[in-house]
């Protein structure tokens, strides 16, 4: 299996669905998923900003890359992770400089 293998290019490898999302509606999924109700706005210098992004996931597919969540599901999937990640990091050296104390 190809993406197995490890990778010796100079080239980026991007990863995902190679389906094209507005910046906007990006921003507007990420507050939804992570609970922003703040309001969202364009850096004043680039009114207009980058309106559209899609990665060209050509690469990976030569590796047998193939995502396999959409971006509703990928981005809680992150978020639950990010969060679970950053609690792990916050509690436990504190409970370890309880441990010490004791």
């Amino acid at each position: 299996m190809p993406a197995l293998k490890p990778y010796t290019g100079g080239d980026a490898v991007n990863l995902g669905s190679g389906i094209e999302v507005p910046i906007h509606e990006l921003a507007r999924r990420i507050a939804h998923v992570t609970g922003y109700t703040g309001r969202i706005q364009r850096h004043p210098s680039y009114p207009e900003g980058t309106t559209r992004r899609v990665l060209d996931v050509a690469r990976a597919q030569e590796f047998g890359f193939r995502a396999r969540r959409g971006l509703a599901n990928g981005l809680v999937e992150t978020v639950e992770w990010y969060r679970a990640t950053l609690d792990r990091r916050i509690v436990q050296p504190q409970a370890t400089a309880l441990a010490q104390s004791v």
